[in-house]
């Protein structure tokens, strides 16, 4: 079972296009390597409606999820029933130094395009934890073999 870490790499305030290019309305949490949240629906037409969210970074489609997670602030902003909610975990990887774009695509064709400025220092930062975490989950592998091999004895 992964274990979920929190990332000391401080989110990326993302600015949304102007409203009159918007072909969904959609607002990001959190954007930092390894993990990307925040809300996507329709334009007003389908706002009541969750859908299948396919998110592109850098040109490779990193994550598919279902944008339904209930939120409240939607709900008292007027947007539908306020299920449109997304997390999704990426791989670190896929960032680069610099600018990267990230697309999202809500149900195959309704788009949604910015970018965003990732330092080296938050990928160094992501390429640690990631270690950390592999080196924990193998000294807990460690542990409960030995364990094991005690309980035999």
């Amino acid at each position: 079972m992964p274990k979920k870490t929190t990332s000391s790499v401080e989110p990326q305030e993302v600015e949304a296009p102007e409203p009159e290019a918007r072909e969904a309305e959609y607002h990001i949490d959190v954007l930092i390597p390894g993990l990307i949240t925040g809300w996507v629906c329709h334009n007003k037409e389908k706002e009541h409606a969750s859908g299948t969210l396919t998110l592109s970074l850098n040109n490779n489609e990193v994550a598919k999820v279902t944008a339904n997670m209930p939120r409240e602030d939607l709900v008292e902003a007027g947007l539908g029933n306020g299920q449109h909610g997304f997390e999704a975990s990426v791989n670190w990887q896929y960032f680069e130094v610099g600018a990267n774009k990230l697309v999202l695509t809500l149900d195959g064709h309704t788009s949604v395009t910015h970018t965003f400025n990732m330092s080296q220092k938050q990928l160094m930062v992501a390429m640690q934890e990631h270690i950390c975490m592999h080196i924990d989950d193998a000294m807990m592998q460690m542990q409960r073999n030995l364990l094991n091999a005690l309980n035999r004895d």
